[in-house]
Formats: structure tokens, sequence, C-alpha cells
């Protein structure tokens, strides 16, 4: 069995063969091909590069018969050395879909007041399979894929308003699935919400995306009249979120109940993030057992479901979002 190590080492490896001067060995030919299969959050579908500039990575990326276009928004010509080419291959074993000259820097897609021109759509019949495809690529390495949470809300319409718990969106920027967030309760604790399946694909993280969408779904929560505003994550699997919970939530605290499940308290190491709703001061969730096993019924039920409807292949082989190559 090749251990974790061996598949970083090798994914690096892969990374150097693609961006490196050795674009006419065959190794990176196969290291290509590796990479777009692997789970590495940059795996392209879609290429950026400058014909003049990149000469050598062009010659190969046409070498490997990747679909060319040229983009010719000319306000973003300007300071190139030659012209930006756009290199496609389909993941999906299905005919590429051109750019067709769409914008590629998110900055266009800031309003007036320096905010990103997102949607907020719940959960629904025509979506739910897009939101369950971004919800396994974030978190199904982290043995948490809920698309049976997802299939449930269908049971009920208009559950934002109808104040309806659990409630999960799928967030949009100019129409292409960047991100899920929700929200959820504890029966046992009616003071408190909680956040829920919140992630942002890893090709649009660190642009204040994920952010944003925290502080619309604090606003969404307020709407519940509820007093504590709640978050659990695991330090471990999720730290590359972790600065943004530091910065928008009150109260941090280390999670470890002795009655949870021993592995995820030990490998895990699980926090929970607060932050009050009302004119008082955020209150502790001191220690309170959340029964952590039941994500893992989750998971299971989740995977055989996919299963059971055709999809878990096709989610776990393919990258199924149009890389956005951001400046």
């Amino acid at each position: 069995m090749i251990s974790n190590t061996a598949i970083i080492k090798l994914k690096i490896l892969c990374f150097v063969f693609i961006f490196s001067p050795l674009y006419n060995h065959n190794l990176s030919i196969y290291a290509f091909y590796y990479f777009l299969k692997t789970k590495i959050a940059f795996a392209p579908s879609v290429i950026v590069a400058d014909d003049k500039y990149d000469f050598v990575a062009t010659k190969f990326y046409t070498k490997m018969q990747m679909f060319k276009e040229y983009y010719t928004k000319e306000k973003y010509i300007g300071y190139l050395v030659g012209n930006l080419v756009i290199f496609s291959l389909s993941l999906l074993q299905k005919e590429i879909v051109p750019w067709d000259n769409k914008n590629l820097f998110l900055k266009d897609h800031v309003n007036k007041n320096n905010r990103y021109s997102l949607q907020y759509v719940e959960i629904n019949k025509k979506n739910v399979i897009d939101a369950a495809r971004l919800q396994f690529n974030i978190f199904y390495a982290m043995n948490n894929v809920g698309y049976c949470d997802y299939l449930k809300e269908l049971e009920t319409k208009d559950r934002y308003k109808n104040k309806v718990l659990p409630i999960n969106f799928l967030v949009y920027l100019n129409n292409y699935p960047v991100g899920i967030i929700g929200l959820y309760e504890l029966k046992e604790y009616p003071d408190d919400i909680w956040i829920n399946w919140f992630g942002v694909d890893a090709r649009y993280r660190n642009n204040g995306i994920g952010t944003q969408m925290l502080l619309k779904i604090l606003d969404i929560a307020k709407s519940y009249h509820k007093k504590n505003f709640r978050l659990f994550t695991y330090e471990t699997w999720n730290y590359h979120a972790l600065s943004i919970y530091k910065r928008t939530m009150q109260l941090e605290e280390s999670y470890d109940n002795a009655q949870e499940n021993s592995f995820l308290i030990k490998f895990g190491k699980p926090k929970i993030y607060s932050r009050s709703l009302i004119d008082k001061e955020v209150q502790p969730w001191n220690n309170k057992f959340i029964n952590l096993s039941d994500e893992l019924l989750l998971n299971e039920k989740s995977i055989e479901k996919l299963k059971e409807d055709n999809l878990f292949n096709l989610f776990s082989e393919s990258d199924f979002m149009e890389t956005l190559m951001v400046e």
C-alpha cells in the first residue's frame, strides 16, 4: 500500500513535471493526466496562459490536443506580453464546452460596496446534484458526505420563508456554484443555531468569498430568534478555514466530551466557535454532548445513496466544475 507521504510526493512530482521545462518529456504527459484525476485543489479543466510569456506551456497544451481559444476582452490584454489563451479539456468524457469569452477575473463581480455579487439559492430539485457534488468535493476527504441531508430538505419547500431548519444554500457567483452554507439546530439546545455544511470551492478561496458567506448566514441566523450562533469544525481537517472563524466569531473552545467517538476527538481536534445573537455576551458551549457519531452514520448512508443513484463514481473520478484561474 502506498503511504500518504508517498502520494503527496507523487503529486508534488506531477506538479513539477507540468509546470517546469520538462514539457517534452513523456513523463510530463502521464503526470498531466494523473494531475487532472487527483483531488488536488488546482487540478485544472480550464488553463489560462500567455501565448508568448508561457510559450513552452502553450506548446505543451496544444500537443495535448486541448481546445484552444483566445480571450479578447481588451481591458485585460494591455499588461500581457502576448495574448491570453484559454485551453480547455473535458473531464467528463463529453464534448468540450467552449469558454466563449466569459469573464475570468473575480474583480468583475464585485459591486460598488466592494462585495461579491453572490446569489444564495435554497437547495431544490434543480440544484441538489450541483450542491451535492460541491459538498462531496469539499468534505469527502473528511468522511463527511451530506447527500442524504440535502435530499431530506427537498421534502419541504420554502424552508427559509417558513423558518424551517435545517436549511442549506448553494452559493453562485456569475451563475457558477462556488460555495455551500446552511443552518441547523440541535433540538436539545433551543437557544442555539449552528452553521451547516459551510465550504468554498478550493479554487475560489482566499478571495474573501468565505468571509462574505459567513456574514450573510449570520444575518439569516438572526431571523430565527436564537441566542447563540455556533460553528463546529475540526482543527486538523479544516485548518484552512480557521482564520475566518477566528475573525468572525467571538469565542473559541476545544471540544473533547468523553462520550464522543475517540478517533474524531483525538485526530480531528474539534473546535466550537460561537457568537452572540443578542445584546449579551455569548454563552460558552462548555463541552456539552453533541454526538459526533451521527455524522459518521450520515456519511455512510450518503455514500450508499450516491452509489444507488449512480453518482458516486461521477463525483469521485471527475472534477465537475470548470476551473477559474484568477489573478
